[in-house]
């Protein structure tokens, strides 16, 4: 947790800044700057828990960034209706509020599970460490986002490489996935 703090403290206003740089009318930035904010502030979660992660549990979850831009609201969600419940639960004539509040802190609770399970059970959720394939995938994709940075190319050289090695631990990831299902 601390190193998700930090990162997020760190971290968060530069990335969500530099994804908002990426829109260039006012009125789309407007609308998009708190999506913008959630993804930044999950990705970066992530990204310095990642390690630890893979220590811990052998596997990297490739999906995660995306599942927390909804469970994020609906935890926030279901906190607030489960707060709001239990404090109008002790005043009487408030117990209809407390039940309303009850039905829909289990409602988003409901939506929650059903999306966590819908992210885990994609082909390219999450990628075992200990697979073989995955060292050459590692290994090819540092030449590839090193080869621009040597040969002093283009950054638009570095952007295709990370996009290459992107595309293939997806297709890498999902091939293995079906073929190896539990």
């Amino acid at each position: 947790s601390v190193l998700s703090a930090a990162s997020i403290i760190l971290f968060k206003r530069p990335v969500t800044y530099y994804l908002m740089k990426k829109i260039r009318r006012h009125k789309t930035r407007r609308i998009l700057r708190p999506l913008f904010g959630a993804f930044s502030l999950s990705l970066v979660a992530w990204l310095a828990t990642m390690p630890v992660a893979v220590v811990l549990y052998d596997s990297l979850s490739l999906v995660a960034p995306f599942s927390n831009l909804f469970s994020g609201v609906l935890t926030e969600a279901t906190l607030v209706f489960s707060l709001f419940s239990l404090l109008s639960g002790f005043i009487p004539f408030l117990s209809p509020l407390a039940e309303g509040n009850a039905f829909l802190a289990e409602l988003s609770e409901n939506l929650l599970c059903r999306i966590a399970s819908f992210f885990a059970d994609l082909p390219i959720a999450y990628l075992h460490i200990r697979q073989e394939w995955l060292l050459l995938w590692l290994f090819g994709s540092a030449f590839l986002l090193l080869l621009p940075v040597v040969l002093k190319k283009a950054r638009r050289y570095l952007r295709t490489a990370a996009l290459l090695s992107t595309v293939l631990i997806l297709l890498g990831t999902g091939s293995e996935r079906l073929l190896f299902r539990d």
